[in-house]
């Protein structure tokens, strides 16, 4: 915790300066990294303080050796996904950029805030490039498995200052369905989860889907998909927002499979 002597937090080799959201699952602060006794760049750090946190930790040590190897401009850059103290934690590269939970939470208005809805076509981008990253993910082996998301939640996509979308918290999954066990983290992140995938924990191509589907209709509409016992209520508004524009990402569409550059 900070003091007068010490004004800012420490936590592992990283430097709290400033908290720029938090939620059930946790806070994500805007942070420096410590190189050799050095300042070194400032990171986006989300630690989970809120959930299961030891399957979150369990999570994380998975995680830990794959996300060296995402490369591309649908990733986050220089991710870190780690435990420190118990806690695990997810950071990456900070040049500016808020969440897409937060930019949309934004996007309502509220007390001093101004309604600014997402447009149409900008929301169809940003659901593109989080599809490629989908689907880039998914080109990738691990032990010999296909690798999937598996924790796709509007908390950890990053828009970027200057537009570009980027993706993290990849293979978490496991992790956050333990954590719906909380009332308050299911309410904020349940509808994510296909039931089936919150049965088994195993991710699958119709779980990215349908994780897929409910981020479309969230930016479409600007609203969090129906619970997933509504399955009808969801599909129809999804049905919805594909016949307004036609343009669905292609991970949704079953289309081509490309590659991030």
């Amino acid at each position: 915790m900070p003091s007068r002597s010490r004004p800012y937090e420490q936590f592992g080799n990283y430097i709290l300066l400033k908290k720029l959201e938090a939620d059930s699952l946790g806070e994500l602060w805007r942070a420096v990294r410590i190189d050799d006794r050095h300042l070194g760049p400032l990171v986006a750090l989300r630690r989970f303080t809120g959930g299961d946190r030891q399957a979150l930790a369990n999570a994380a040590a998975d995680a830990h050796a794959i996300v060296p190897m995402l490369e591309g401009t649908s990733f986050v850059k220089d991710q870190a996904i780690d435990v420190v103290d118990g806690v695990p934690f997810i950071a990456h590269d900070y040049s500016g950029g808020r969440s897409l939970r937060h930019i949309l939470d934004r996007a309502h208005g509220g007390a001093g805030i101004t309604p600014n809805p997402v447009p149409i076509d900008q929301a169809i981008h940003i659901a593109e490039k989080v599809a490629l990253s989908l689907v880039t993910l998914a080109d990738l082996r691990f032990g010999g498995n296909r690798l999937a998301h598996g924790a796709l939640i509007p908390q950890f996509i990053w828009i970027e200052d200057d537009g570009e979308i980027r993706v993290a918290g990849q293979q978490l999954g496991r992790g956050l369905i333990a954590s719906l066990k909380d009332s308050k983290v299911s309410a904020a992140i349940g509808r994510y989860f296909s039931p089936e995938y919150a049965h088994s924990g195993e991710p699958t191509q119709t779980s990215e889907v349908f994780a897929m589907g409910a981020i479309l209709f969230l930016l479409v509409t600007g609203h969090d998909a129906p619970d997933a016992a509504h399955v009808s209520a969801f599909s129809q508004h999804t049905t919805f927002a594909r016949c307004s524009k036609n343009r669905w990402p292609s991970i949704l569409r079953g289309g081509s499979r490309r590659s991030a550059t």
